[in-house]
This record gives structure tokens, sequence and C-alpha cells, in this order.
């Protein structure tokens, strides 16, 4: 996730790290042990998801997933972007929960399963009211996606780090991923940025959307073995992905 003020923030299993945005990575903020212990007893959460932020009442906050060995439970997790302290959590009606994106415009949390997705799941903050679910499609049909590790919304598109959406699950192991953009008005999906084994990239992770200050579109994905950052000049949704200067 990029931090507003330019740090990267990073989540493993039971943690969350601030670092600089540039190499050396050096640290800024860490706390090694973000789930609070009765959070993990009341229901075995022990794996941080994919985050987003927002400022809420004047604190910039980070939005994060909770999930369990078993994959029957899920949870939203709140923690503070400078300090990295939990500020809240509740259950969510999900069997998994790979990421928790928020729309800092309408406070709503977008979110899913992990394999055979056809709907997008929306929750309100802070009291975690459930929105009825948004379906997703494709050139106006049903359509279902795999592999989702990471979510991020911006203007208007829930982007989502995916399996890649033109091959069967057969040939999507030895072929990279996706990034695919999601209308939060209609839940059409078109492809926005398409990874390849060749890169290096695996298995897309989370991923982070924002705008520089020549409001070019940045997408910051994290794969398994490295981090991509793509600088688009100019965005274009379907089978020709994006234009990329980076």
């Amino acid at each position: 996730h990029l931090h507003k003020r330019g740090s990267l923030v990073f989540t493993g299993k039971e943690t969350v790290r601030r670092t600089w945005p540039m190499a050396p990575f050096q640290t800024e903020a860490w706390n090694s042990k973000a789930i609070p212990e009765n959070v993990t007893a009341d229901g075995g959460f022990h794996h941080i998801g994919d985050i987003s932020s927002m400022v809420y009442e004047g604190q910039e906050l980070l939005f994060t997933s909770l999930e369990e060995s078993t994959f029957s439970r899920t949870m939203m997790m709140v923690v503070t972007a400078d300090t990295l302290e939990y500020v809240t959590s509740c259950r969510l009606p999900q069997l998994h929960s790979p990421f928790l994106a928020i729309d800092p415009a309408t406070s709503i949390m977008y979110s899913s399963e992990h394999n055979n997705v056809d709907v997008i799941r929306r929750y309100i903050f802070p009291s975690c009211t459930e929105l009825p679910p948004l379906p997703v499609r494709r050139k106006g049909n049903t359509t279902v996606l795999h592999g989702i590790q990471g979510g991020a919304v911006y203007d208007g598109l829930l982007y989502l780090s995916a399996d890649k959406i033109n091959l069967s699950k057969e040939q999507i192991a030895s072929n990279g991923g996706d990034v695919v953009a999601v209308s939060l008005a209609t839940g059409e999906i078109e492809l926005a940025l398409g990874l390849w084994c060749g890169m290096g990239l695996s298995e897309t992770e989370g991923i982070d959307v924002s705008a520089d200050a020549d409001g070019r579109l940045k997408m910051l994905v994290l794969n398994n073995f490295l981090s991509l950052l793509v600088t688009v000049t100019e965005l274009v949704l379907g089978e020709e992905a994006l234009r990329a200067e980076s």
C-alpha cells in the first residue's frame, strides 16, 4: 500500500510494517503483533490480507481483512496509519477474505472470496452493515474470477489482482496474473493490466492504485518474488489492457 506521505505499507502473517518508498526500504514503523490476542482467540485469526486506507475523523486509518487456517470465517481490522496500532475489528459473513478495499468517497468496504468469485461483497464503515452484493459481469454476461489476492478502489473502479481472465484454470498457473477493473456502478469487468511470467511473476498479491502529481495513474502490484510499479500514461480498459510508461 502507498501511504499518503509516500511510504510503503506491507502486511505479513501477523505484522504490519511501514517503510521508506525505495531501497533500502528502511523501517519507519512496525507492529509485529498487529492482531490483538483477543481477536486471535475469538476465531483463530492469524493472517492479515491486503490493505487500503481512508482518513476518518481526521486520522488516516488502514483497513485490512483477517483470515484463519480453515478459511471458514473472516474479520475486518483497522489500524492507525502512523503508529500501526489496533483500532477496531468486526466479523464479516465470508469464508475467505483476501483483501479489504475501502472507498473514501462513500466509506463502503469491498471484499470477496478468493476463488469462484461472481459477486463483490460490500459493507459500510464503521457499522460493518452489509449491503447487497455487487454481481460481476463481463461483456454483459455473468462471469467468475479466480485467485483474487488484492484490491484497491480508485475513481469509481475496484482494481483486483487475480488469475488471468482469458485462460482456463489449467493454463493459469504458468501464465502469471492480471489486474482487472470492476465498475462499482455496474459490476462490469475489464482487463486493466496483463502480467506474465516472463516478467518474473507467478502469483499477484496486494495492489494499490493512486495518481501522481501530474494526474497519471500508478499501480503498485505485489508478487511473490517482486514488486511492480507501473505508471500509466493512458488507461485503456479491455483487450488492449493499458499503455504503460515504466
